[in-house]
């Protein structure tokens, strides 16, 4: 058991690290660099990971079943999402320097039915292209944030929307 909590500790370590320096857009990230930010071998990387690449797909992974999670619970809003976004930043950051929006996507997607049922009752069709206009514009939103650096003052401006 202790050795599961020392490997658990060391992964946390690891996954603040790599979100430490995407904030500060570093793109090309060496395993030297974010094992020097956790205080860890490269030895002690390797054995989590294979290179910088697995740690960023895997904490993406990761990160959507988090989300996936919340939605679970039903304890997600426009709010909810922003803070998890901002919370995890550096993870967006790369991903939207990289114009992979898959990721918000399919968090968008996830918190649908939170979403339209507070809409009034539209046909199936109706919900369908209002809900895409919706993720477009929330994506967008997002875009907009982090080019502005994902300034945390900027979630209530955003929310009013």
């Amino acid at each position: 058991m202790k050795k599961n909590t020392k490997y658990l500790k060391t992964e946390a370590k690891i996954k603040q690290a790599i979100n430490d320096l995407l904030k500060k857009k570093i793109l090309n990230v060496k395993v030297t660099e974010l094992c020097r930010k956790a205080k860890i071998y490269c030895s002690t990387f390797y054995r989590h990971y294979h290179d910088i690449n697995s740690l960023v797909d895997k904490t993406e992974e990761d990160l959507l079943k988090k989300f996936h999670s919340l939605v679970a619970q039903k304890d997600v809003n426009f709010m909810t999402f922003l803070f998890f976004i901002y919370k995890n930043q550096g993870y967006f950051k790369i991903a939207l320097e990289r114009d992979n929006v898959r990721m918000l996507t399919e968090m968008v997607g996830e918190y649908r039915e939170g979403i339209v049922e507070t809409w009034p009752r539209y046909d199936r069709k109706s919900v369908d292209r209002m809900f895409a206009v919706y993720s477009g514009e929330v994506i967008a939103m997002v875009i907009d944030w982090e080019k502005n650096g994902f300034n945390l003052d900027d979630i209530s401006w955003y929310a009013r929307r």
